[in-house]
């Protein structure tokens, strides 16, 4: 039997960000060449016979799962420009199995166009993934849970601002299926913007008392990213009772961003959890709080901090 995509997405590798895999830094303009490397190619091929449809879904279905499994060690980036090749060449081939493919297909082809966008470039080659949005939107309209959450990982990796919020919002709260939740919350997160992001507030603080740690771990990532008292207020709550590692330390990381000192307290106790994800978070988060780092210990912060 064929594997497919339906999985919820890993968690790991886009968890509570204070778990980062050290990368070294590109050598100056690499980037750049590999870019215009990818357009190049995507030229070259895009004049070349069409592939074989079936060939072309059997690649991207082995592709997917390699990029996922690198991207866990901080090594996408080869297979993913690989995939962005293969996408946007045959477009119209993925587009169509999504729209008119078989149930396992349309999995591959969900999260395929995701990777439907083409680098800015002064070849003239226009990036599909406009085209590959309104693809993707649609089949959040009344489809299978699993093609659901497939989709909203093609729209999480299109990360584009112009995506509309009030969908993705409304599967944050009220979908029935904890992965579609979950997904709908990292889609979301991934396209707010400075003039978006209040109104995601409300839906946020639903999904920061989800019954499913994913939801509430994708929540807390976008608190960190976009404070605002409302979502302090709640997280500040919701640590005294979260019992799942990364969560806590996910929304510890959120008070440090927030900048209210109102939290320092509760930071300063959990800087002696057993449990040491939790207690670097609020080690951390103090030092996002007050801008200098006094120390690990609950010890070196008591005489800088009002109100114990």
């Amino acid at each position: 039997m064929r594997p497919t995509l339906a999985g919820p997405l890993l968690l790991a590798v886009l968890s509570s960000g204070c778990l980062s895999i050290p990368r070294a830094d590109p050598a100056p303009g690499r980037d750049e060449l590999l870019t215009q490397d990818v357009v190049v190619r995507i030229l070259e091929e895009s004049r070349q016979p069409p592939q074989d449809p079936l060939a072309v879904m059997n690649g991207l279905e082995r592709l997917l799962p390699s990029w996922q499994s690198a991207q866990r060690r901080g090594r996408a980036a080869p297979i993913e420009r690989e995939l962005v090749r293969k996408v946007v060449v045959n477009f119209d081939v993925v587009a169509d199995m999504l729209q008119n493919g078989p149930h396992e297909r349309r999995l591959v082809a969900a999260w395929a166009l995701g990777f439907a966008q083409v680098p800015d470039n002064d070849e003239g080659l226009e990036s599909p993934h406009a085209q590959a949005l309104a693809l993707l939107m649609a089949v959040l309209d009344d489809s299978p849970d699993d093609l659901t959450r497939n989709a909203l990982l093609g729209i999480w990796k299109l990360s584009d601002p112009a995506t509309p919020m009030r969908p993705l919002a409304d599967l944050v709260v009220n979908h029935h299926d904890a992965d579609v939740r979950a997904n709908a919350c990292l889609a979301l997160g991934a396209v707010l913007t400075e003039e978006s992001a209040p109104a995601a507030i409300e839906p946020l603080l639903v999904a920061l008392s989800d019954t499913e740690p994913k939801v509430r771990l994708h929540a807390a990532d976008i608190a960190r990213q976009w404070p605002s008292p409302a979502l302090t207020t709640q997280i500040e709550g919701a640590v005294q009772t979260e019992d799942t590692p990364l969560v806590l330390a996910a929304m510890l990381r959120a008070l440090g961003s927030a900048g209210s000192t109102r939290s320092a307290p509760l930071l300063m106790y959990l800087l002696e959890s057993p449990r040491e994800v939790v207690a670097e978070s609020a080690h951390l988060a103090l030092v996002d709080l007050y801008g200098v780092d006094h120390g690990p210990l609950r010890a070196d912060w008591l005489e800088f901090v009002e109100d114990l």
